[in-house]
């Protein structure tokens, strides 16, 4: 496999586990749409969820992650990481805020299903 394919085929597996990422934690989450809402901020949240995806795909392969526990693990720094880096909500209600939305919601439902 040539360098080109290889990079290639990271970015369409990034970006579309960016996809199912973006999917599972903003279109289900909020499950309908919203006045605020627009198309070019789908594909701009669609786009840091990729980037987010791509340090998911890292931490999964460099950990090994294959079971639950592992993958849990992933899901629950991928939660932290949209949480707390990017819409940082994990400060609103310290230190309920810690564990509810990155844990419950992230760990459990964007990365787990996938």
């Amino acid at each position: 496999m040539t360098t080109k394919t290889k990079v290639l085929r990271r970015l369409l597996s990034t970006l579309s586990l960016g996809y199912i990422l973006f999917f599972y934690s903003e279109t289900m989450f909020w499950a309908r749409w919203r006045p605020e809402d627009t198309p070019s901020g789908f594909v701009m949240t669609w786009l840091v969820y990729s980037v987010l995806a791509f340090f998911v795909l890292l931490m999964a392969n460099y950990f090994r992650a294959g079971d639950v526990y592992s993958v849990f693990l992933v899901g629950a720094v991928f939660g932290w990481l949209v949480e707390g880096v990017v819409v940082q909500t994990v400060y609103a209600d310290f230190p309920f805020g810690i564990v509810w939305t990155p844990l419950a919601w992230h760990a459990l439902i964007s990365v787990r299903w996938q």
